[in-house]
């Protein structure tokens, strides 16, 4: 059911004065596009040392950079101002920028506007980017040239090339706080957690910014096991629902016949569920998306090469087994329902390695979900503490000071079929840029300590 998406550009003036916040990905990535252009660019940047610096020095000098400043009297004589998904929207400069009425986009906006073919885009609290993967997976190898990105890997911005023929975009909340136009052709909120509350507040705030994906869509793709995202779908907008738990006729679920357990797209079989490499009830939901969503085109999709998918790098992923103990890297666990989620998975005890920079998340229901699961925990970074306190009641529990150490003192804990797991529940900006710096620092120190 693909929706014309034919739409009249912009004509953007020659040349303008254009205010970029926040460096980074995004950051570069919009410098690089609006300096192409011919735009006079300024950046300015909190941080003394902000990433992406080095690649913002190789694009082009005629870049101005500012750090360690977000100051108003840079806005003077700019006719429009770019925001980094990090950037708040309520600091001083963006309160100014909308008094005086100079324009403040997202690379998203821009990226919608610059776009004619039909656009793919998901978000929700986990399992974006494990959706992203598999649907970028599933059309390209039915022939289809697809580009995925945004919050995932590639910015919105270094996506567009005139030889797509479909984009797929991951957004954050980040993202669609500061987006406010039309947005695609067909939108997935995978779930709603309680998420990114230092910055969001409050659970409503949270999903009413979620909810911007579906208002900015023409066909909504939801959660029916979800009672958040069920709520959100507005009963006159045209829509698909998913399920993992319960058959839908009209829907993406799990169709059972006889023993055998099948995905299923408005009541037809397509692959049975133990064909496919990834497993556990996430990963099913995730799979039902992405059929969704592909079955919201207007092309035939042949499924079987989801039997190939292979998951993504620091998301449940074995790097090593040693004595009946496996290694798990779940770096991109980034809060406590996706933890949770990650430790469902696993039948056999588990030694948890948590901690990092919480993000105003309440950790008690990690506790709740780890009684019959933990036999250990090693707790690192700024929210250590937090996180002994709520599991300590149930196993052992001790520190680490650094990757390295913490690979050292799980594997005390741990017993014979024991997996390990790194699973943050936290984001990782105390000790690491990112989940993948984290994450391959965990692959290191498991493979320095197994030598």
């Amino acid at each position: 059911m693909l929706i014309n998406t034919s739409k009249n550009l912009c004509n953007e003036p020659k040349k303008l004065e254009t205010l970029i916040l926040g460096l980074g990905d995004t950051g570069v990535s919009a410098a690089n596009y609006f300096s192409k252009k011919g735009h006079n660019v300024t950046i300015i940047d909190s941080r003394p040392n902000p990433p992406g610096l080095n690649d913002l020095k190789s694009l082009s000098k005629k870049i101005k950079i500012h750090l360690e400043t977000l100051d108003v009297a840079w806005m003077e004589g700019k006719d429009q101002i770019i925001v980094s998904p990090g950037i708040k929207n309520d600091i001083p400069i963006l309160i100014e920028a909308r008094r005086i009425k100079i324009p403040i986009l997202s690379d998203i906006e821009i990226f919608v506007r610059k776009v004619s073919k039909p656009v793919l885009a998901i978000t929700g609290t986990n399992g974006k980017s494990t959706v992203v993967s598999i649907l970028e997976h599933l059309l390209s190898n039915n022939g289809i040239r697809v580009a995925a990105g945004g919050n995932l890997g590639v910015p919105a911005l270094d996506l567009i090339d005139d030889n797509i023929e479909i984009y797929i975009l991951e957004l954050s909340s980040f993202q669609l706080d500061i987006t406010d136009r039309p947005l695609s052709n067909s939108a997935a909120i995978l779930n709603i957690k309680p998420d990114h509350l230092d910055r969001h507040i409050t659970i409503k705030n949270y999903k009413n910014i979620k909810k911007k994906i579906f208002d900015f869509s023409k066909l909504a793709i939801f959660n029916y096991d979800d009672p958040l995202v069920k709520k959100m779908v507005d009963s006159k907008k045209k829509s698909i629902p998913f399920s993992q738990s319960e058959y839908l006729d009209s829907g993406c679920s799990i169709k059972t016949i006889g023993n055998v357990r099948w995905y299923s797209a408005f009541g037809k079989e397509i692959l049975p569920v133990d064909s496919l490499k990834i497993s556990g009830p996430h990963n099913e939901s995730n799979i039902l998306a992405a059929i969704a969503l592909a079955s919201s085109l207007d092309i035939k999709i042949d499924f079987s090469s989801l039997k190939n998918f292979r998951g993504l790098p620091h998301r449940c992923q074995l790097i090593e087994k040693k004595d009946n103990i496996s290694f798990i890297n779940d770096s991109k666990s980034t809060n406590i329902s996706s933890t949770i989620a990650a430790l469902n998975s696993y039948d056999n005890p588990i030694v948890l390695i948590a901690g990092g920079r919480g993000k105003g998340s309440d950790f008690n229901e990690l506790s709740e979900a780890s009684k019959e699961k933990l036999i250990g925990a090693v707790v690192i970074g700024e929210s250590a503490k937090n996180i002994e306190d709520v599991l300590r009641s149930i196993c052992p529990v001790k520190h680490a000071i650094s990757m390295k150490e913490a690979v050292e003192r799980a594997w005390e804990l741990s017993d014979k079929d024991t997996t390990i797991i790194l699973s943050p529940s936290c984001s990782s900006f105390d000790m690491y840029n990112n989940y993948v710096e984290r994450g391959n620092q965990y692959i290191s120190s498991v493979k320095e300590f197994l030598q």
